[in-house]
């Protein structure tokens, strides 16, 4: 591989991982906001999910 092929792969790599970062970043304010929110909480509790969740182990 030439140099310049290896500088794109690692500046695309970062790229990614960069997105993936932000991904999860987002999803643990998301799960932040919904735990100090009375109103997102409850919507979480009795989202579809969480309802085949307990009916999956129930």
């Amino acid at each position: 591989m030439r140099m310049d092929q290896q500088v794109t792969v690692v500046a695309w790599q970062q790229v990614v991982l960069n997105a993936w970062q932000d991904v999860d970043d987002a999803l643990h304010d998301q799960t932040a906001e919904r735990q100090c929110n009375p109103y997102l909480r409850t919507r979480a509790a009795n989202s579809w999910p969480s309802r085949v969740r307990v009916w999956l182990t129930g």
